[in-house]
């Protein structure tokens, strides 16, 4: 998967509106979980694009996120079709199987 990293949540909204799905994953600097996180999704061979909003970019961006949804850890991986949040997962460790997310989030649409 190849991420692109944004600025904005308006950002990641603008894309939405004319992809069919997307993952967002909202990280920060200086967090060996954020790091290690977006290294396993860019090893995985998934054709969904793969952006980035990293928390220490943007002091407002905590809150544009809130007004959206909760983060309650990081990081969180929100998958979405279109503008809408089909599914999320907070935190990363050796538990946490990716693709087994990724084809879930994409099969509840698909009911």
């Amino acid at each position: 998967m190849k991420a692109q990293r944004l600025k904005t949540f308006s950002d990641f909204l603008r894309r939405a509106e004319i992809i069919p799905h997307a993952l967002l994953v909202i990280t920060e600097d200086d967090s060996d979980a954020c790091d290690r996180a977006i290294l396993e999704l860019r090893s995985l061979n998934y054709d969904i694009p793969f952006y980035e909003l990293n928390l220490s970019d943007n002091p407002n961006l905590k809150e544009e996120l809130n007004r959206y949804c909760d983060i309650d850890g990081l990081p969180t991986f929100i998958y979405f079709r279109g503008k809408k949040m089909v599914s999320q997962i907070v935190g990363f460790d050796k538990s946490n199987n990716f693709s087994q997310f990724l084809t879930s989030a994409v099969q509840v649409e698909q009911l």
